[in-house]
């Protein structure tokens, strides 16, 4: 989803994502500043990628600074996060933690999610 981030005379247009705060465990993103464990623990918390943070903040500090998202909602800026690798398949600048998923849709054919699955990793065993 693409949306404007603000901070002060400052307005950009980027593409972020909504996640579990799982998320950024699950697939271990380099968090260059802020608290892997608590960067999308409140619902106003807002992870942003170097490049992205460069680009509103320039060589000020970007942590507990707010931007506006879409000229309404605030966010606090909880930790920034190296820039994606060219191989992947993400595509976004910013994540924002999910808070209101049961708002999208009530019906399992949705399409509004893409959904993860970590497996818990077992003894290796060949069995016959």
């Amino acid at each position: 989803m693409s949306k404007l981030l603000s901070f002060g005379d400052k307005k950009i247009k980027s593409k972020g994502n909504e996640v579990d705060p799982a998320f950024i465990q699950m697939f271990d993103f380099k968090l260059l500043k802020g608290n892997n464990n608590k960067a999308l623990g409140e619902t106003r918390n807002i992870i942003l990628t170097e490049s992205l943070a460069k680009s509103i903040f320039g060589e000020k500090d970007p942590l507990d600074q707010t931007i506006i998202l879409d000229n309404k909602e605030p966010y606090k800026v909880s930790a920034i996060m190296q820039d994606l690798p060219g191989n992947t398949n993400f595509d976004f600048t910013y994540l924002i933690p999910l808070v209101n998923a049961e708002g999208y849709s009530p019906n399992w054919n949705t399409i509004a999610f893409t959904t993860y699955i970590q497996l818990k990793k077992r003894n290796q065993c060949r069995c016959f």
